[in-house]
């Protein structure tokens, strides 16, 4: 059995996909904590501990785990996590952020180093983006001009919809006229 290191209000677990860790998300007194449990070595490992709550986690692959935190006027704060040398005593973390928030329009399971994200330009329109979250460096120069959106064609759009490779499907948009 897994349980959580302290007696605490348990709000969502995520195992990785080769069953070996789990993220384990709970509120704890004033806090939102994000533990990693090493299922094979019986171990624990606190990530996360934030004053926002914890609005999503997902597995990116065996060892990148994303954190969806908070929610200030429709956007979230978005964190990275890498975990390296996951069987030493102290496992390498190293956390990674996107500075502009925003929002998660897909995980894409598939691909283990990218994720669609939304946000606003400087003028105010949605723009969807892929992120590489493999690295800062790779996050950092993101381009969040309309430029470059994957969102094209499409005026006043608010939502979207992906498929399993991240392509756009469906989009949701404010009809004027």
């Amino acid at each position: 059995p897994i349980g959580c290191r302290e007696r605490c209000s348990c709000w969502s677990m995520r195992i990785s996909p080769n069953g070996e860790l789990v993220a384990n998300v709970f509120a704890d007194k004033d806090a939102w904590c994000v533990d990693l449990i090493n299922v094979k070595r019986g171990t624990s490992l606190r990530l996360a501990k934030v004053d926002v709550p914890v609005d999503a986690v997902a597995w990116k692959g065996n060892r990148t785990l994303v954190l969806v935190l908070g929610y200030y006027a429709g956007r979230q704060l978005v964190k990275t996590v890498i975990l390296d040398d996951i069987d030493a005593v102290k496992p390498h973390v190293t956390t990674l952020t996107i500075d502009k928030l925003g929002s998660i329009v897909d995980f894409l399971p598939a691909d283990e180093n990218h994720i669609l994200y939304s946000t606003r330009s400087t003028p105010g329109r949605l723009v969807v983006m892929m992120i590489d979250i493999a690295r800062q460096q790779s996050i950092d120069p993101t381009d969040f001009g309309e430029a470059r959106r994957r969102n094209k064609g499409v005026a006043n759009d608010y939502a979207g919809f992906t498929n399993r490779p991240g392509q756009s499907r469906a989009d949701a948009a404010v009809r004027t006229g």
